[in-house]
């Protein structure tokens, strides 16, 4: 699979699709081996189309969510209009339509209902797409000297292959087979912090400048760091669509929609002021503008001021929808989030391209898949913590 959007390649550090394999072969072929992990990619493809499935499920109902609960208080407003205004005597039979969005907003956005479990969905697979990456790549900092005898002829090279083997059966075991309980841990903020799939020992201090291991470190250096700071760039991207998936542009949207409806309201009320205003001083002086406003506040037998006060309520619960919509896409923590990972992942490129040996690039990658894990962490965090609720 190759996830491709407008342009933009997701995967392709993983190899997934056979562009990204030819190209890695021509640019890296010493250590192909390495970084072509067929197992691994088949499980990928295994868990990440049903976490995309499952993302925009989630989505969808929680949006469906805050646009029932919506129309459940707007409904219920309008209800009171047509009774005051034409005392219909079917118009109660309306108020049915508040109360069955009302629920099934509460029972979807509150409970959890179709939202709550295909977000579940979506985090339990997202965490098992990540924990791959982190896997693969930490190969490449955990399990260097089988490396460095795996560069030695292509007997070499299947006994690694051989070794890596064991170890994915080995990380199977500890998360494929028990996801809910690693996204527990995950997601506990108190909890687990354990970065490393692979056994770690400090063997890097004396490792010597191999030549070897230059096509070693260029290809962490694309398909890891570079990668990742593709992807930021991609996700903190400008896009002036109106429905955009990129944080700024959602965090932008909702901000010009809540300064707008903020404006209409203090415009509604400073026009109900004035008109009320002007109602006293014609009631006080007995003058036609008084007259003519209490006239003017009726249209057949509906009351202006009831209108008012409807108009008024619909722009509070938009003002409040778009608030329950920023609850639940979080675009203000994407953004921030996003900016503060592009920090760091520039901060280490810098520093691992700058690096005078091979043990100092092996240290900064270290600092990197640390880097990777807070960032997926904190990703995991954020989303199981967003909420559409109204």
């Amino acid at each position: 699979m190759r996830g491709e959007f407008e342009g933009q390649t997701f995967n392709d550090d993983l190899l997934i699709h056979p562009a990204d394999r030819e190209l890695a072969v021509r640019r890296y072929p010493t250590v192909l081996h390495i970084l072509d992990h067929p197992e691994l990619r088949e499980c990928f493809q295994q868990y990440d189309p049903p976490a995309n499935s499952a993302k925009r499920k989630s989505r969808r109902w929680g949006r469906i969510a805050i646009i029932l609960g919506a129309l459940a208080i707007t409904s219920a407003s309008a209800e009171i209009l047509l009774l005051e205004g034409w005392h219909l005597d079917w118009v109660p039979v309306l108020a049915f339509i508040p109360a069955v969005a009302g629920i099934a907003s509460v029972l979807v956005g509150n409970f959890g209902v179709l939202f709550g479990r295909n977000k579940q969905r979506w985090l339990q697979n997202r965490l098992m797409t990540e924990r791959l990456r982190q896997f693969h790549f930490q190969v490449f900092v955990c399990r260097l000297p089988e490396i460095i005898a795996s560069l030695n002829g292509d007997e070499s090279r299947e006994k690694f292959k051989a070794k890596r083997a064991i170890w994915f059966d080995e990380f199977r075991a500890q998360i494929e087979h028990k996801i809910p309980a690693a996204l527990a841990g995950v997601l506990d903020e108190d909890g687990d912090r354990e970065v490393w799939l692979h056994q770690y020992s400090d063997h890097v201090s004396d490792l010597e400048n191999q030549p070897e291991l230059a096509f070693l470190f260029a290809s962490y250096k694309a398909l890891r760091i570079e990668h990742q700071l593709n992807y930021v760039r991609y996700k903190l991207r400008p896009d002036n669509a109106i429905f955009s998936d990129a944080a700024p542009r959602q965090l932008q949207v909702l901000d010009l929609i809540a300064g707008l409806l903020i404006a209409g309201l203090l415009l509604l009320h400073i026009a109900v002021a004035i008109g009320i205003i002007v109602l006293a001083i014609g009631t006080f002086a007995g003058v036609w503008p008084g007259a003519l406003f209490r006239a003017s506040m009726h249209i057949g037998n509906l009351d202006v001021a009831i209108l008012w006060d409807m108009v008024i309520i619909w722009l509070a619960v938009i003002a409040l929808a778009g608030r329950a919509f920023e609850q639940g896409l979080q675009p203000g923590r994407e953004v921030e989030r996003y900016q503060h990972y592009r920090s760091g992942l520039r901060a280490i490129g810098e520093r691992f391209e700058n690096a005078p040996s091979a043990a100092e690039k092996v240290k900064i990658m270290r600092e990197m898949e640390r880097l990777a894990f807070d960032e997926f962490r904190n990703f995991m965090i954020t989303n199981n913590n967003a909420r559409f609720v109204l």
